[in-house]
């Protein structure tokens, strides 16, 4: 049988400081956006509902079913209540005469005396479902009132008292009904009636007074909710959102969707105006742009060749099997002020990448990627396709196969004010070229950044004259060949080339952002594996995962360029009016060996710590420093920022993804709940300047194991892992703030010749137990955690520094929360592992088949020799319950010949020595517990 599922809701962030909040559902009357049938419409995540008279019809990827209501007044009048401040527009198609613009929305669907003295009325739950209330009033009999469904029968109710519904698309779930008088509940339930209909038990209540009935429409869709790509705000403070409005279903095998563009009031309560962009096939938005009327800009790709397109537009007929678009709205989002398709023909193209921005002069720049050597030019200095071969189409028995050409960038020019093209250039060479990012000055320059591995690219004042020696055997574009270097690339407004330079290193250089400050000088930033990326004025020379670099106004010098450790690399890009530049690094937030704190705020006092695939806001200064690194977003460790802007207040306004249910939110925000999606909700959240949180911040979200940075207990089956605990003798470590001084104090020997459980004014307990101390500092504390919680379910956490106590953290109690530890090797975060000849293990050092390797862990579980805490082991030892380990790649388990307390350490550090298989595959192996996952950099490397 098919599991019942529940139907979740898409999420979206503002706030003054920091909000993050799930979209109220809102109905829109049918002005033809909709079948003629429907009077109403709702949509949510992966789901839309539609109200006719006489029924309701819910629709998701799973299937659809109608609720109809036998026996009611075949005439209830459909009123809309509640109205709302925004508006919805689509633009579907290329028939103007066909697009729906400005049309309201409200809060809630009243269907007047649907049955005698009985309204139903639809409206938005605090969870983000539809619920729909029988109101019933004096006179009105609840036994009158019956569902029948078609698409689906009801086959049973559950134990919670659910009405569970059968069909083809599976099982859907309808809430137990509450039923209330003046606030006060009255008993009652769902039953089934021998027709195959449903109707409502009802206990004993008032009949003088109105009762009312109130289940809610809730079940499963697989598909994820919208997602937003790019951000922009206007001089008033809106924030306008483009993105991917995600279809409830997808006959079409070339992809479905529509590009979408939203806009939220300045203190993000309020859904302004919401425009579809689009018709039957795929079309997402990328970049957005604002000038100072409120007029929007928005860029992306689309295969629809029905795509929304104005007359006199540049291109108004698809040219291949995909392209780009540039569409500009007016304020309000009800009005095409103009819509073309950008690109050239080449068959099977799946869409150009687009960025855009707009200048305060009024020029408007879009960059992007082309494999036409027909796209359209004007004004270029370089008018042609840079040509070259990048790999070979599908070989068919009769043909040869067909060559793929390289790809190029493009810049074009327009001016805003009447959309009209000024220039439009190729930028690259006869190797494979792409623009990620683009930016412009106040003086209406642009500057353009992507990655190339052309020796021949387009090149003038450069700091860089050549592409960098390298060869990456499946990296790059296409076949085997020259790594690729990023390129910056500034243009006049006037079309002319002021500078172009590589930057880059023997390794693949990916840019994702590029900005300017006042003064005309360039940041960019992005990804390197680069063993060798340029260096300057820089606050780590150790190669890392990411970089960013600035460029004199010239472009022919670095003002500063630096590795830092980003995990997956950075996003885009940002600067302020000071020159700062920000940016998101995602993946893993571990910065080398440099000493940064990070800023715990009261946008979230952890967010899962170090090491976790969280965003870490960077703050750089002009000379290249670091001024901040803020970790940002949930605990799911699976939050994504897509795109930043700042505004000239210096407000910071980010988009993205987040799977995180905790993710920080803000009273009063337009969307307030997590919607439970499979793919994770979208956010808008606006960061500004904020005072530090005050007194002692502790959270169990904030309290991890120090090998992993994670609190799960791993589970002895494939089910996975839960969150939330700590087990006895783990070493923790604890992120939060005022958890002791400024400057950091390390462990100290008691008396017993032990760690000690007090250190720089800071004692930590778990049930009054005190924990010995390894590490205290203002944002951090290092301890071991009690061997006496053992054999609890939970345990209470509790820190007092210098006679100020912290809130209490409750902790689960598991008997192992595993964690190996990690260190940064050549570059790369792996397993701190010591080969069998007493090296470290390394890429460039890898194990051998057969030999032993050292790895040191916590958390393993009790010992089989009892320890006192804080008590340094002395010989080796065993556990009690060893875990099994292996590599999870390849599945096999790893013979041991030692797990147990590691000698020399506190009790409670582990030591394991694993032999390395024979027959082992080369390469990197990932080292885990049982079957289950818990660091994504457990790591090491074998020959």
């Amino acid at each position: 049988m098919t599991r019942p599922t529940y139907l979740p809701l898409f999420c979206l962030c503002l706030s003054p400081l920091l909000v993050a909040r799930n979209l109220p559902i809102a109905f829109e009357p049918n002005r033809g956006q909709a079948p003629s049938d429907v009077r109403y419409l709702a949509r949510a995540a992966g789901y839309a509902v539609s109200l006719s008279p006489g029924s309701i019809k819910v629709q998701s990827s799973a299937g659809a079913f109608r609720m109809r209501f036998p026996g009611a007044n075949r005439r209830a009048r459909l009123e809309a209540l509640e109205p709302l401040a925004g508006t919805a527009n689509y633009f579907l198609g290329g028939d103007s005469s066909q697009w729906r613009t400005g049309i309201p929305t409200f809060g809630q669907v009243r269907y007047r005396n649907l049955y005698p003295h009985i309204d139903l009325i639809l409206h938005s739950s605090a969870e983000g479902r539809v619920e729909y209330d029988f109101r019933i009033a004096p006179g009105g009999d609840p036994r009158a009132v019956r569902l029948a469904f078609d698409g689906a029968r009801p086959v049973r109710i559950d134990a919670e008292g659910n009405l569970v519904l059968a069909g083809k698309g599976g099982e859907w779930i309808e809430h137990r009904p509450r039923l209330f008088q003046d606030g006060a509940p009255v008993a009652g339930g769902y039953r089934l009636l021998a027709n195959g209909e449903a109707a409502f038990r009802v206990g004993r209540y008032d009949r003088a007074r109105t009762l009312i009935v109130d289940p809610a429409i809730s079940y499963a869709t697989f598909l994820g909710p919208n997602a937003f790509e790019s951000v922009a705000v206007d001089s008033q403070g809106n924030a306008y959102v483009a993105g991917f409005s995600v279809p409830l279903m997808c006959p079409n095998p070339t992809g479905c969707g529509n590009a979408i563009l939203n806009k939220i009031n300045p203190a993000g309560t309020a859904l302004i105006y919401s425009a579809v962009l689009g018709t039957s096939g795929l079309s997402y938005a990328q970049g957005v742009a604002v000038d100072a009327a409120g007029n929007a800009y928005v860029t992306g790709a689309t295969n629809s060749a029905s795509f929304p397109v104005t007359s006199g537009a540049l291109l108004t007929s698809l040219p291949s099997d995909g392209d780009g678009f540039l569409t500009k709205l007016d304020p309000t989002g009800s009005t095409l002020l103009y819509s073309t398709f950008l690109g050239g023909a080449f068959p099977n193209l799946a869409a150009n990448t687009l960025s855009t921005v707009l200048a305060p002069t009024g020029d408007l720049y879009v960059a992007g990627t082309t494999l036409s050597s027909t796209f359209p030019v004007l004004n270029a200095f370089q008018s042609n396709s840079g040509g070259g071969v990048c790999g070979y189409g599908p070989q068919s028995p009769v043909s040869e196969p067909t060559p793929l050409p390289c790809p190029d960038a493009f810049v074009m020019h327009w001016r805003a004010s009447d959309m009209t093209l000024l220039f439009s250039t190729y930028l690259g060479g006869s190797g494979g070229d792409g623009a990620s990012a683009v930016a412009a000055d106040s003086a209406g320059n642009v500057y353009v950044t992507g990655s190339t591995s052309s020796a021949d690219f387009p090149v003038m004042n450069a700091f860089q004259s050549t592409l960098a020696p390298g060869t990456c055997q499946s990296g790059g574009f296409g076949p085997s060949g020259p790594c690729p270097d990023a390129f910056v690339t500034k243009i006049a407004p006037d079309g002319t080339l002021v500078y172009s330079t590589y930057l880059g290193g023997n390794g693949v250089d990916a840019p994702t952002g590029i900005a300017t400050d006042s003064a005309g000088e360039a940041y960019v930033a992005g990804e390197t594996v680069s063993t060798n990326f340029p260096t300057v004025n820089a606050f780590q020379t150790v190669p890392g995962f990411s970089f960013i670099a600035k460029f004199n106004a010239a472009g022919n010098a670095l003002v500063f360029s630096t590795y830092f450790n980003g995990g997956d690399g950075p996003g885009p890009l940002a600067t302020d009016s000071a020159g700062d530049a920000f940016l998101f690094a995602t993946g893993s937030q571990f910065l080398g060996n440099v000493d940064v704190a990070f800023v715990p705020s009261q946008v979230n006092p952890c967010a899962g710590g170090p090491f976790n695939n969280v965003p870490l806001l960077m703050e750089f200064r002009p000379d290249g420093s670091l001024a901040y690194a803020g970790l940002f977003g949930g605990t799911s460790n699976l939050d994504q920022v897509s795109g930043i802007q700042v505004d000239t207040a210096g407000n910071i306004y980010v988009v993205g993804g987040t799977t995180s249910g905790d993710f920080p939110v803000t009273a009063g925000a337009y969307q307030a709940a997590y919607g439970q999606a499979p793919f994770g909700n979208g956010f808008l959240a606006k960061i500004g300047a904020a005072a530090p949180p005050t007194g002692i911040s502790l959270a169990s979200a904030c309290i991890v194991n120090s090998g992993s940075f994670q609190n799960l207990e791993i589970l002895p089956d494939p089910s996975g892992a839960r969150s939330g605990f700590v087990s006895p003798g783990e070493i923790v470590t604890i992120f939060g703030s005022g958890l002791g001084p400024a400057e950091a104090a390390y462990a100290t020997i008691d008396s017993q010749g032990g760690i000690a459980t007090s250190l720089a004014g800071v004692t930590l307990t778990f049930d009054g137990s005190p924990a010995p101390l390894l590490y205290v500092q203002s944002n951090q504390v290092n301890a071991v955690v009690p061997f006496e919680i053992a054999g609890k379910t939970s345990t209470v956490v509790e820190l007092q520094y210098d006679g100020a106590a912290s809130n209490p953290a409750i902790m689960l109690v598991s008997d192992a929360v595993p964690g190996i530890y990690t260190a940064p090797v050549d570059g790369q975060i792996q397993i701190a592992a010591f080969n069998q000849d007493g090296t470290l293990n390394s890429p460039a050092n890898p194990a051998v088949q057969g030999s032993v390797v050292s790895m040191w862990a916590t958390g393993l579980g009790l010992p089989e020799s009892s320890y006192a805490d804080g008590q340094i082991v002395t010989g080796p030892g065993s556990l009690g319950n060893p875990p099994e380990i292996g590599f999870a790649s390849e599945g096999l388990v790893l013979q041991t010949e030692y797990m147990g307390p590691a000698p020399g350490f506190v009790a409670g550090a582990m030591q394991i020595n694993i032999v390395i298989p024979v027959g082992a595959p080369p390469g990197l192996s990932q080292v885990q517990f049982n079957t289950s996952g818990f660091s994504p950099y457990s790591v090491i490397y074998v020959k």
